[in-house]
């Protein structure tokens, strides 16, 4: 065989490659480059966000998928708090690792020094008299730990009188301690409000049982008007382009907690936007190019309170009701008990017709029905009144939330392309 045919032959493999290779191939090389290092968390330190937009943009293109306008992006501009230089703390003389053993609450403000730690505990609450015994004290110069479970409080007036101390900082604190059982850190959000104080959620294991001092070197960096972006590209229908599927996922996460702390962000959501750019790549192609015209919406700002889907709404690029359905990505990297089908309930034909789709093929084990979630980017198209599921998978395989254990490498992607073929079969039904 001539070297001549060989490089042909060789080509056409690899097309057949590129186009009929496992889906689940493809999605792990993406999540290896949306949830590594370089990427910074996809938030807003060392504009990781940026990053990743660019490569997201970078995908489409290569698909040839077209922009609404110029480009693929649409920005727009939100407040953030970020943690970018140092994030220190030491408990009773013991250094602690930021990410795992603690972590700075998001609305607080740069701290150094070493201070004394005063107990506030739970058998302190039985009576307001006490509460307000420890309130009237001068607490200046010194740290309060919380030691207590909120949740198991019933009395209404503890309830106020101790979300005023930790709110509104009536003790006059330097800051607060509070125990977690597993470190979940949680970006800001519009919805937060500026704390009067620095607080630390600690790992309830590591916490001695005499708290003697707390030691910060925490740096803070207020973002005004940030400017970040939603990328969005379409490719148009063969008999109706004027009507449209949509598939949205975020694609940012929760970025950096001081100079080498990276939540990578694996599952939460790097799994949704692979998918996304997966069925990009796959409508795409014109043996499966669809009657209605296909909208991919990678949405910025969601851990900051759905700011970049908000946006999208009030400017978008096509009216709203030119959506025929729309379908939100947001942590599919599990799936051995299933998925989650958030707005079931909104639209149970639609939803008998995948849990029907998904019993013929046998793909997952169950469709589980849920109502209306306001914890993703499909919220906001609902309340216009765009038909939407917000799909979630679950099970016992990986649940890192939110913590620097979300990685690609522990991310099994259990049933990625049985939910793949799920939602290309449920888009064919329309």
């Amino acid at each position: 065989m001539t070297k001549k045919k060989l490089s042909g032959l060789s080509l056409l493999l690899l097309f057949f490659l590129c186009s009929k290779a496992q889906d689940r191939d493809y999605a792990r090389s993406l999540i290896d480059s949306l949830a590594s290092p370089y990427m910074y968390g996809r938030a807003y330190v060392n504009k990781g966000d940026s990053l990743a937009a660019a490569f997201i943009a970078s995908q489409f293109e290569t698909f040839g998928l077209k922009c609404f306008d110029d480009n693929y992006y649409q920005p727009f501009t939100l407040n953030a708090n970020t943690f970018p230089a140092k994030v220190n703390v030491k408990l009773n003389g013991v250094s602690l690792k930021p990410g795992d053993e603690f972590a700075v609450n998001a609305a607080s403000h740069s701290d150094r020094g070493e201070y004394r730690i005063r107990v506030l505990k739970g058998n302190m609450l039985n009576n307001t008299r006490r509460l307000q015994r420890f309130d009237r004290r001068d607490h200046s110069g010194h740290y309060i730990y919380f030691d207590l479970n909120r949740r198991e409080i019933q009395d209404r007036e503890i309830l106020r009188m101790l979300d005023s101390l930790v709110r509104n900082n009536t003790a006059g604190a330097r800051g607060a301690i509070f125990r977690q059982p597993a470190i979940s850190w949680h970006a800001w959000s519009r919805g937060m409000r500026d704390e009067p104080f620095t607080s630390v959620n600690i790992r309830s294991d590591l916490i001695p049982r005499r708290l003697k001092t707390i030691e910060t070197d925490i740096e803070n960096h207020w973002l005004e008007d940030y400017v970040t972006r939603n990328v969005i590209a379409w490719i148009p229908g063969k008999l109706q382009p004027d009507s449209f599927l949509v598939v949205t996922a975020h694609y940012d996460h929760i970025g950096m907690m001081g100079q080498e702390t990276v939540f990578p962000g694996a599952n939460d959501n790097a799994s949704g936007t692979a998918m996304l750019i997966d069925l990009a790549r796959h409508y795409s192609l014109p043996e499966n190019r669809h009657d209605y015209s296909m909208a991919f919406m990678a949405f910025s700002g969601e851990e900051s309170g759905l700011l970049g889907s908000e946006h999208y709404i009030e400017n978008p690029f096509f009216p709203l009701e030119q959506i025929r359905f729309l379908i939100n990505l947001d942590m599919v990297g599990t799936g051995s008990e299933g998925l989650l089908v958030f707005n079931g309930t909104t639209d149970s034909l639609r939803f008998e017709n995948m849990n029907r789709i998904n019993q013929q093929n046998d793909y997952l084990t169950e469709l589980r029905m849920r109502g209306i979630s306001r914890s993703s980017d499909h919220y906001y198209f609902h309340q216009k009144g765009v038909p939407a599921f917000f799909l979630l998978t679950i099970g016992p395989e990986h649940r890192h939330y939110h913590n620097i254990y979300d990685t690609r490498e522990a991310l099994p992607l259990t049933k990625y392309n049985e939910v793949f073929r799920l939602i290309t079969d449920f888009f064919d039904t329309f």
